[in-house]
């Protein structure tokens, strides 16, 4: 492997772990929202649409990411979760807190 090939591979993953943990943050914002307009009584149409852009904005991301190869887009894959993580931490959730233990 050339400096170059190897150069282009990490800058692939790095590419892949970036848009893995952007597109997690929007995905859970989209959540969060879709969650509240349904708690908020404001219709299963809203549900659905929040839903289906976040679903649609995930595939077309992913779909994007996975033409840099399949490490790119298993990097994306650990930015996602990592972006959930954080995010469940940033809300005080985390598992101790949900099964009950100290």
């Amino acid at each position: 492997m050339t400096t170059h090939e190897f150069l282009s591979s990490a800058l692939a993953v790095a590419i892949g772990a970036a848009c893995g943990f952007a597109l997690g943050l929007a995905y859970f914002a989209l959540l969060r929202r879709a969650i509240a307009e349904f708690a908020a009584q404001r219709g299963r149409q809203r549900l659905l649409l929040w839903s289906v852009a976040r679903m649609l904005a995930a595939a077309v991301l992913l779909a994007a990411v996975a033409e840099l190869g399949p490490a790119a887009l298993l990097a994306a894959l650990l930015g996602f979760v990592a972006a959930r993580t954080r995010l469940l931490r940033a809300c005080g959730t985390d598992q101790a807190q949900r099964t009950g233990e100290p």
